[in-house]
């Protein structure tokens, strides 16, 4: 049996059809069921329309809410990244900031201008919200 994709005459919805007889199906298997000009076929035709649109609109809502669910956990995600890469930064930077007798690479990295940038903004989100992360600080000296 040989599939083919096609935009069915009929109800206008993009499908995968058998193919019946050789030629390119212009129906799909549903509205070749209510097909003909009589007012039983025209009310079948309606009536099985509605319920494959329903049915389409119904995943497509599920298929959305799934989206928004995955782009807000996505989201956080991504906060959460950033809050850690500052506060890593932060912490980096500050050490450095404090011990100037040292050229380790964690120094030398902590001069870098991107880490400067990352803590420098860290600093100003932990101001402007009014959090400090003390617990990344360590014991003070």
């Amino acid at each position: 049996m040989i599939m083919c994709p096609t935009a069915c005459g009929c109800c206008e919805l993009p499908q995968i059809v058998r193919d019946r007889d050789g030629a390119k199906p212009t129906n799909c298997d549903v509205c070749y069921q209510h097909r003909g000009q009589l007012p039983e076929k025209q009310l079948a035709r309606a009536e099985s329309h509605e319920a494959m649109l329903g049915e389409r609109l119904t995943k497509c809502r599920a298929s959305e809410a799934r989206a928004q669910e995955d782009l807000a956990i996505a989201r956080e995600k991504a906060a959460t990244a950033l809050a850690s890469r500052g506060s890593l930064a932060d912490r980096l930077v500050s050490v450095a900031e404090n011990d100037r007798r040292h050229d380790c690479p964690a120094q030398q990295l902590a001069r870098e201008p991107q880490i400067a940038e990352f803590a420098r903004k860290h600093r100003e989100r932990q101001d402007s919200s009014g959090k400090h992360d003390e617990s990344l600080l360590g014991p003070e000296r």
